[in-house]
């Protein structure tokens, strides 16, 4: 009797997860980051997971609506009827993207939406109108939300305006802001304290709950048991050392002003299933 080989169907589940900055990055934007009240003294000690120190980011450019766009137009484009544009409104815009200016996206659905204007020949006046929604794939545009957290988002829906919206421009300390985190991870390891540590830090806007991530360009030093001081993005710390659960211990010696960074955005982990 000839033994058979029988094939049956099954399920190869593939999770690519990853924590941190390893995921492939996509849309790039710059923001403004400032101090938050005054600088923490001292040592500071940082759990693992925990930031070490917290900031205030904001969009690099920001303009005021001189006129009121239709809510015929707004339906057009199917913005959020609860997010009228009227006169007065702050939009927020990026060096990256001179003519596109949005307002904070917030909850709407099962996601996050708000509208976007453009003025494409750059005459101080809108002409067209889109939809900006929240997108887990990384988006090709970070927005601030009215939840003060950044969030890739997509643009859609684009739809002339049936009159032109006049703009004047406004500082972007007016603008919507968002929280900016100084977070970091090393590969300390209890087992062996006297070994030299990897520690990157890096400047992070990400919303945690969506599992998407915007954040700076990550800056890594090594620390080989004498205090070494290292600049994120504008923030000065001295690194001190770590203790035996992993904590970091350092001290926050300045925060440039106004500085502009740019920060990426990462999309969520992707789950695929193969069928063999």
């Amino acid at each position: 009797m000839r033994a058979e080989t029988v094939f049956k169907p099954w399920i190869v589940f593939l999770a690519l997860a990853s924590s941190g900055l390893a995921c492939a990055k996509n849309a790039q934007t710059t923001f403004i980051v400032d101090p938050q009240g005054s600088l923490p003294a001292g040592t500071i000690t940082a759990q693992k997971n925990q930031d070490i120190l917290t900031l205030v980011g904001r969009a690099s450019r920001a303009v005021q609506l001189q006129g009121d766009v239709s809510p015929e137009d707004s339906a057009a484009a199917e913005v959020n009827s609860a997010y009228p544009l009227k006169a007065g409104q702050i939009l927020l815009g990026s060096e990256e993207r001179p003519g596109t200016f949005c307002a904070p996206i917030s909850p709407h659905g099962l996601g996050e939406t708000g509208p976007c204007l453009f003025d494409e020949d750059g005459d101080g006046k809108f002409e067209k109108i889109s939809l900006a929604s929240f997108d887990s794939r990384g988006g090709g545009i970070i927005l601030i939300t009215i939840k003060s957290k950044m969030m890739p988002a997509q643009l859609k829906r684009y739809r002339p305006l049936s009159v032109p919206v006049a703009y004047v421009p406004a500082s972007y300390e007016r603008s919507q802001s968002a929280v900016v985190r100084l977070a970091w991870e090393s590969n300390y390891k209890p087992t062996k304290p006297d070994e030299p540590v990897k520690v990157i830090f890096w400047l992070d806007g990400s919303a945690k709950f969506t599992a998407t991530g915007v954040s700076s360009h990550p800056v890594q030093v090594a620390f080989t048991g004498k205090p070494v001081e290292v600049k994120v993005e504008g923030v000065s710390i001295r690194l001190l050392g770590f203790g035996p659960d992993g904590s970091i211990r350092c001290e926050v010696l300045g925060v440039d002003p106004h500085r502009a960074v740019a920060m990426s955005s990462r999309g969520a982990p992707q789950i695929w299933f193969i069928w063999l």
